[in-house]
């Protein structure tokens, strides 16, 4: 399981890496181009048209596990069924997502700070929108790629996408041209990434596409699978993409600027460990397929030892470090973030690091309880941060995405993955007794006792952030060469 980890996961990191070096330089950039003002209506335009994505329906990810079993079973003609199958309901999001566009474009006037100028929003939106539906005529491919566990093509694709986006923005971009830059050159991004999984599958496997093979039975089966996918995404988006429209109904567009840096550092977070952790679906579907209930359960635990801890060393240098960073990087006048984002962190953590078991649910079809949890927790956060805001203020916000987070993602989905594993829940209790311990509280300590040294600059935050880990390093394997059980549970470590 580690081999399988280390090799398909190296060149995700790296593809995270560079995207998000590529990011650091290009923020600014923008926010000193267009202002925030701007960078906030920005922000809803993205989150507007990220929420396209619901209309895959979860087909891209029926599609990755029926054909990573159908390759499995060595079914050339199941995978003739599956591909003509997924093309043809791509086609028909392709079509729904252009019809949604229409319509949002006439009803969206509400979703637009009053200051902006709502006519050139429209263009913006129908630009960006437009070109991005046109990628769903391309993500079966995305799942036949996935299908085949070929990690490092896709990460290798989406890295060349996001050099190719930043350096176009970072030569470009203007106060003249602005949003609609914006627009074009990020649906530009995703068409020409669509196009390169279609040119990359189709030369390195074997399949007919043809529309004699389309079967609606199996296509029945894909939107089965995907539409308890599709609830798990809705809520996703309403943990992530709700509370900017809140935010700007309150404060305006400013605080919508302010809220969407905090959670662009987040997504660098969940990206980050989901680069590393989020590749088992293919292989826990084909652990099923061949019946091997012990390497299931055995990969499932094995990442959930790796995952909770260093999503905990992530997320805590986060909540440390990320005030600092964030007025280094973007000013004074972001301050306000790090009220946001050290809640935010937190319970990020407590997402991130249970990425493995809904891997593992998803992998053998028994991820309805993924799909409840995430619309639990989406219905939570909307309500949660209408309340807050009145009261709170936008650090209401981000503390009402910690506390649904720690429900849901800490005690209510691991509960049910560690029955469905058949694995005892004292597994789950001691590796978060292990974790806190072994691996938060070191940290803490390391914290507290520097950081009234700290010096100004990029530099002391890095050299920090390494010392920290450092720290976890030495302390940890101080504790596996005194007594292994220290460390983890036993199933693990003998991995």
């Amino acid at each position: 399981m580690m081999r399988y980890l280390i090799r398909n996961s190296t060149l995700r990191l790296v593809s995270f890496g560079v995207g998000i070096v590529f990011a650091l330089f290009v923020t600014p950039v923008i926010i000193n181009a267009i202002g925030q003002a701007a960078y906030g209506v920005w922000a809803l335009i993205s989150a507007t048209v990220a929420n396209y994505l619901l209309l895959d329906f979860g087909l891209s990810q029926a599609v990755s596990k029926f054909v990573a079993a159908a390759i499995a079973r060595e079914d050339q003609k199941e995978i003739n069924r599956i591909c003509s199958t997924g093309i043809a309901l791509n086609v028909i999001s392709c079509l729904l997502s252009c019809i949604i566009t229409i319509i949002l474009l006439y009803l969206g006037k509400d979703h637009i700070p009053q200051s902006a100028d709502f006519a050139q929003a429209q263009t913006y939106f129908a630009i960006y929108a437009g070109t991005f539906s046109l990628l769903f005529l391309f993500r079966t491919w995305n799942g036949v790629l996935a299908g085949e566990m070929r990690w490092t093509l896709l990460a290798f694709i989406s890295m060349v996408k996001n050099v190719i986006v930043s350096l176009s923005v970072l030569i470009w971009i203007s106060g003249d041209n602005g949003l609609m830059f914006l627009s074009v050159v990020n649906g530009a991004g995703f068409l020409l990434e669509g196009v390169a999984y279609w040119l990359f599958a189709r030369r390195g496997f074997s399949v007919s596409i043809r529309f004699k093979y389309v079967d609606w039975r199996l296509g029945g089966e894909l939107f089965r699978f995907g539409l308890t996918s599709l609830v798990a995404q809705v809520g996703q988006a309403m943990r992530f993409r709700s509370q900017p429209y809140i935010i700007v109904k309150a404060i305006g567009a400013e605080g919508v600027a302010v809220f969407s840096i905090a959670t662009q550092l987040i997504s660098y977070f969940t990206n980050l460990i989901r680069s590393a952790f989020g590749i088992f679906i293919p292989h826990f579907s084909r652990l099923q397929a061949q019946h091997d209930h012990d390497g299931i359960r055995q990969s499932m635990l094995s990442a959930l030892w790796l995952s909770y801890r260093v999503s905990a060393y992530v997320g805590l240098c986060l909540v440390f470090y990320g005030g600092e960073f964030v007025e280094l990087w973007l000013g004074p006048e972001f301050r306000d973030v790090q009220l946001v984002l050290v809640p935010m962190a937190i319970g990020t953590i407590f997402s991130t690091s249970i990425i493995p078991a809904q891997e593992f649910l998803m992998g053998i079809s028994q991820h309805r309880i993924t799909a409840i949890c995430n619309i639990g927790e989406g219905i939570c956060v909307v309500f949660a941060s209408m309340i807050s805001m009145m009261y709170f203020g936008i650090v209401g916000v981000g503390w009402s995405f910690f506390f649904c987070s720690f429900i849901f993602r800490a005690c209510l989905l691991p509960y049910y993955a560690f029955r469905q594993a058949d694995a005892p829940l004292s597994s789950y209790i001691q590796l978060l007794g292990c974790v806190a311990l072994t691996h938060v509280l070191p940290q803490w300590i390391f914290w507290i006792s520097v950081k009234d040294y700290m010096g100004p600059g990029y530099l002391s935050l890095f050299a920090m952030s390494v010392m920290q880990g450092l720290v976890i390093i030495l302390v940890q394997y101080g504790l596996f060469r005194l007594d292994r059980r220290l460390v983890g549970f036993a199933d693990a470590v003998r991995t």
